[in-house]
């Protein structure tokens, strides 16, 4: 009877002693699913990860790591611009990740339709609509410029349909206050400047 007992207890610890990850060479390894391996390490959503395998080699290089993590503090949820660009076209409209995506897709939006904006303005300062030289246009001068001044006015449009799109997402994603500072570090990290 006592033999049966003893494999009892033994079993179980023998099984657990085989489970645990073992380094001869003194260092530790990563348990499996562990993917950045990193012993004392943190890891963010990009995959990038950092440990305490290096060492600051001057001030400057610890100083521009501590803002980093006020950087990402002052971030709060809009942290998750960090998302993949796969993450970010498949995100559902209503998580944070998504709302960064309309942001993203706004700006982008807002910027093109100024582009337009300033190449109609161009063209329109440019443009000679009265070209016969008599005082006054003509019907077809008069409709060239009416044309021309609607695209203006609908460039116009579109940039503030787009940027009040970019602000209330970003908005919406945001859990902290928006500054200048933030909105910078959220356009880096959506490839935006």
């Amino acid at each position: 009877m006592r033999p049966l007992k003893l494999m009892i207890i033994a079993m179980p610890l023998a099984l657990a002693l085989v489970a645990l990850p073992a380094a001869f060479d003194g260092a530790a390894t990563a348990w499996a699913g562990n993917a950045n391996g990193h012993a004392n390490g943190h890891s963010n959503a990009s995959g990038n990860g950092n440990g305490n395998a290096s060492s600051h080699a001057d001030i400057g290089t610890e100083v521009a790591s501590n803002s980093h993590g006020a950087t990402a503090s002052s971030l709060g949820s809009l942290n998750a611009a960090h998302a993949s660009p796969t993450a970010l076209a498949n995100a559902s409209p209503n998580s944070t990740v998504g709302k960064l995506a309309i942001y993203r897709d706004s700006t982008l939006a807002a910027r093109t339709a100024q582009d337009a904006y300033d190449a109609l303005a161009a063209n329109i300062a440019a443009t000679n609509y009265d070209a016969d030289g008599i005082v006054g246009l003509s019907v077809l001068e008069q409709a060239a410029m009416d044309a021309d001044q609607q695209l203006l006015a609908d460039a116009a449009a579109a940039i503030a349909t787009n940027q009040a799109a970019a602000d209330t997402a970003l908005a919406d994603a945001a859990n902290k206050p928006i500054t200048d500072d933030v909105i910078d570090a959220v356009n880096e990290l959506l490839g935006l400047n």
